[in-house]
């Protein structure tokens, strides 16, 4: 696992933890040896609410309580609800953070991806293509769902067939994207449980999509070819443009405030995501740096998770805002 930190509009280097884990070892209290106080009988294996210093010193988060123990996944949280799976379930944590419900108790076969439009929360897995509403599931429409007329429900069972579940999905431009494998796939325009059965088909890349992350005035995408940037607000119209040889790790990625890290920076959508050569900055127009290239390179993970968020601190009695990106891999 590897970690960088972003913070007052600088790049330094986090703890590159790729090797094999530190052994910490522990004094079990109740067979500590009278003559030799500093023999070991086991090791520490596990940590809870524990954070890493850029030493690597260990210390215990402060202001954090455990609210579900377990082992939930793929937790994603707006001002109104937070997501998450367990087992082969998908659940909502209670705004109170006192309970959990089920919501979808179909199987779940790995990791979620979450797009919302308006008030829908869209999810998708290996299997299952879903929505949220109002706090329920609820499964996607049949392709001639609202239709009344028989030559145009004939013209739908004909030529159009369901949005394809996949590991990642986004909204943009009114359509629902789903990366099913090496495939792109672009809903019909809002009308997001149906595609056309070849004209739907947005790319065929040359490997696993990695990447599929909207901004404002296009896609970009990675695949075994690199990082590509879809310019266009509907997949009829795309522009590829290959940003960069490099590949995004599944998962890694997460929208940050830019202005915060760099006031050059235009007006705009920005986003940034973990890579095998290290972190990259990208956003609307096409915009696209990689900004770590020379302190990670050649980064093997396959997958990972990023968070951005703001730390206050107290410095000589003025409470300053500092940035800090976490982004995290794991083979």
């Amino acid at each position: 696992m590897g970690t960088v930190l972003l913070t007052d509009y600088h790049v330094i280097e986090g703890i590159n933890k790729l090797e094999a884990p530190v052994r910490i070892d522990a004094i079990e209290p109740d067979n500590i040896n009278p003559q030799d106080p500093r023999k070991v009988h086991h090791s520490l294996i596990e940590g809870t609410n524990i954070d890493l210093d850029s030493t690597g010193m260990i210390h215990r988060r402060g202001g954090r309580v455990i609210v579900k123990s377990g082992k939930p996944y793929s937790i994603k949280a707006w001002n109104d609800i937070c997501l998450f799976g367990e087992g082969v379930y998908l659940k909502r944590l209670a705004e109170d953070l006192s309970t959990t419900s089920t919501l979808f108790t179909g199987i779940i076969g790995g990791r979620i991806s979450y797009s919302r439009f308006e008030d829908d929360i869209y999810f998708s897995d290996a299997n299952t293509l879903g929505v949220i509403g109002n706090g329920l599931y609820s499964t996607l429409p049949s392709i001639t769902y609202g239709i009344r007329r028989e030559v145009i429900i004939n013209h739908l069972n004909t030529t159009r067939m369901p949005t394809p579940p996949g590991q990642l999905i986004c909204h943009h431009g009114g359509r629902l994207y789903s990366a099913v494998g090496n495939e792109l796939w672009a809903s019909d325009p809002f009308a997001f449980h149906r595609t056309h059965k070849t004209k739907g088909l947005v790319m065929q890349a040359s490997g696993y999509i990695t990447l599929l992350y909207p901004v404002t005035d296009g896609l970009f995408v990675s695949d075994g070819d690199g990082i590509w940037y879809l310019n266009g607000m509907s997949s009829t119209t795309f522009n590829p443009d290959r940003k960069d040889d490099a590949l995004a790790i599944l998962d890694a990625v997460t929208t940050v405030d830019v202005h915060s890290l760099d006031k050059r920076i235009l007006e705009g959508k920005y986003f940034m995501f973990l890579t095998n050569k290290g972190v990259c900055l990208a956003g609307d127009k096409g915009f696209f740096k990689n900004i770590t290239s020379d302190k990670y390179p050649d980064i093997t993970a396959k997958r990972g998770a990023a968070l951005f968020r703001f730390l206050k601190r107290v410095v000589s009695g003025q409470e300053i805002i500092i940035p800090q990106l976490i982004v995290t891999s794991e083979n």
